[in-house]
């Protein structure tokens, strides 16, 4: 589904101005409930991301370095995942025989392989997206929260994951 139409300047001004006392950093006019992006006094343009550049390069720097610990500790728990994965089947092939404990090991080591790979997935996509000097997107930050989501939700949807598929096999 596209992203809607982006707000325009007057648009963001507006909602950012209503009840909020913001001195024009021209002329020092008031811009309380102003409507458009330029002072009516002097025309200076008004931009939001001149008012909270720092602030916006923290957050920036923040979330990118969140999505470099995700990366770091997903890809380590999908290779810890695939190396158990590959232990138990090599046990497996050498028994003939797969014990019903090693089958549900499997498949709960599947479900996270699968879960962590996805997480890497949005977690680069967002920090891609949340490059140095440029607006932080909704896309960005909708590929973050999901990375968060897979990040937090692994422990809870493997064990309900596992209890399904064994339920309809």
């Amino acid at each position: 589904m596209p992203d809607p139409t982006p707000a325009t300047p007057d648009q963001l001004a507006k909602l950012y101005l209503r009840a909020r006392d913001v001195p024009c950093p021209a002329c020092n006019y008031n811009r309380r409930d102003g409507t458009t992006a330029s002072c009516p006094e002097c025309t200076h343009p008004f931009q939001l991301s001149d008012l909270f550049p720092i602030a916006t390069d923290a957050v920036r720097r923040n979330l990118r370095m969140l999505c470099v610990v995700i990366l770091l500790t997903h890809t380590l728990a999908v290779a810890s995942a695939i190396y158990t994965f590959v232990v138990i089947l090599r046990i497996a092939l050498e028994v003939n025989a797969l014990a019903p404990s090693y089958a549900h090991t499997l498949t709960r080591t599947g479900f996270h392989i699968v879960l962590g790979t996805a997480a890497i997935v949005f977690a680069s996509r967002a920090w891609h997206a949340m490059r140095p000097a440029q607006p932080i997107t909704r896309p960005a930050l909708r590929h973050f929260m999901i990375a968060v989501l897979l990040l937090t939700a692994t422990p809870l949807l493997s064990p309900i994951l596992f209890a399904i598929f064994n339920f309809v096999l």
